[in-house]
């Protein structure tokens, strides 16, 4: 309901906000964004934190959806929790998330699109300066390489969370990047403006790199999009790009969207990492896991042997969008009739709810991709 009402949906939010209250006649349904709760490693709380939510939720007979996806190897309290669980509805984005799920947990599951392919492509003056400034520059650079740096990325490659690492992270990227392309634009995108105490955000990072660019390669050599921009608003500007280096998964689903080739930063062996989502994402989507890269060393390197395919995984890329426009919407639609029970008699109700569902996913993915939030989405007659 926050998140409808904060992006313009009074009247559906204020209802959400109503049927908030477990005794209303039609109790909402929980729509749970599990996100780290349900691939935790090694940190509990937040998972027993949410799994205690959706368990009060299932009490007060109120339907509870779980949408993540699912590591190879998931903390014995947590898969506990879930075999208890039975009366919730795990939904895992990718094949093998789905795969791991089952495997460790006996309980059933469904296939269903991440969240964030129902969030609109966006619009508007962020995005027509970006790509004015980006075909400009393209007249005496290239390639026009996307770059984004996440906190999430920099501790699965650094245990100890200094400065100097952080600073670290940024330029050898960077480094491994001017030796591979020495002409190349810079797109500096950020994907999550939120920062806490030694938790710099992406936009953090991109002025960072930004005064390295200036400081090491001279001006005209990168572009830092408005940090304003919304996710929808980096999906319609990764267009505009020739390739894209992230850490961050959602932004690698924005760049499968629009055929642009990623290669996400993901280490294995230190503090908290998402490498295996990452794969299973990217083997999805592209056939191969070679652009998940665990060793910055070597990035540039990498990237040019993978790219000589590019136009193989682009035709991939776009055969994939044209089927998931379509697959996407029959998923939404197919998974609120199975959760709404009885249909209403009124055809206008079903559209209205059908439109809200599918509305509210979209404004949930737009949201800053890794917190692990939750959305209210109506059910009906008591469901």
């Amino acid at each position: 309901a926050e998140t409808l009402l904060r992006h313009g949906e009074i009247p559906r939010g204020q209802a959400l906000v109503e049927r908030a209250r477990p005794d209303h006649p039609q109790p909402a349904l929980l729509l749970f964004r599990a996100g780290r709760a349900l691939q935790a490693a090694g940190q509990l709380d937040p998972a027993m934190e949410r799994l205690d939510l959706a368990a009060d939720a299932l009490l007060h007979g109120i339907k509870v959806c779980a949408t993540c996806s699912f590591r190879s190897r998931v903390a014995s309290p947590i898969l506990r929790r879930l075999r208890l669980m039975t009366g919730m509805q795990f939904l895992l984005r990718d094949d093998d998330s789905l795969a791991n799920f089952c495997r460790q947990t006996g309980l059933e599951a469904n296939y269903f699109p991440d969240l964030s392919f129902f969030a609109e492509e966006g619009e508007g003056s962020i995005i027509s300066e970006a790509v004015s400034q980006i075909n400009l520059a393209r007249k005496s650079h290239g390639p026009i390489i996307g770059v984004n740096f996440a906190e999430h990325s920099f501790r699965s490659f650094f245990d100890v969370h200094s400065e100097e690492n952080h600073l670290e992270y940024v330029t050898s990227i960077l480094r491994e990047l001017n030796d591979a392309y020495p002409n190349a634009l810079y797109v500096l995108f950020s994907n999550d403006v939120r920062r806490w105490e030694n938790h710099p955000s992406d936009d953090d990072y991109a002025n960072v790199a930004s005064d390295w660019l200036i400081k090491n390669l001279g001006g005209g050599r990168s572009f830092k999009i408005d940090s304003k921009g919304s996710y929808g608003d980096n999906i319609a500007i990764l267009r505009s790009v020739d390739f894209l280096v992230t850490g961050r998964m959602h932004l690698s689903l924005a760049a499968f969207r629009v055929a642009v080739v990623p290669f996400v930063l993901m280490g294995e062996g230190r503090g908290y990492t998402s490498v295996d989502k990452m794969r299973g994402a990217f083997f999805k989507f592209m056939g191969t896991t070679e652009s998940v890269v665990s060793s910055i060393a070597g990035l540039g390197a990498r990237s040019l042997e993978l790219l000589r395919s590019r136009d193989q995984i682009v035709g991939r890329l776009q055969h994939l969008d044209a089927t998931m426009r379509v697959s996407n919407e029959v998923f939404a639609v197919s998974l609120l009739n199975e959760l709404q029970g009885n249909l209403p008699s009124e055809k206008e109700n079903i559209v209205d709810l059908q439109a809200t569902f599918i509305s509210a996913m979209g404004l949930l993915a737009s949201s800053a991709e890794e917190n692990g939030g939750l959305v209210g989405v109506p059910a009906i007659h008591g469901h």
